[in-house]
């Protein structure tokens, strides 16, 4: 084998654990999400995939950055949408706000 192959199956390899890492990164979220459950009925909530759920940000204007971000969850039973961190700690019930034309 030469240098080159050494070297391309190197890199193949690096491609590789790189997209394993992040699968297995978001394989560990969604079910770290699957275990939180509604503080209000205590059921699981439902949660398909991460290309599913919604995520939130909020903006520091005046240095253009973020001061934190998460994402939202529903409950299909108390039909209730729910706002955690990051780091899943939960923020409460998220106000539902109306738009009229």
């Amino acid at each position: 084998m030469t240098t080159q192959w050494i070297l391309a199956a190197a890199m193949i390899g690096v491609i590789f654990a790189g997209v394993g890492a992040v699968r297995l990164f978001g394989y560990l979220k969604l079910r770290r999400m699957r275990m939180l459950t509604c503080p209000c009925c205590q059921r699981p909530f439902a949660v398909a995939s991460l290309a599913s759920v919604r995520r939130w940000m909020d903006l520091d204007i005046e240095r253009g950055s973020t001061k934190a971000s998460g994402f939202y969850l529903h409950c299909t039973h108390c039909a209730v949408d729910y706002r955690f961190t990051d780091g899943f700690q939960g923020l409460g019930v998220v106000e539902q706000t109306t738009t009229s034309a």
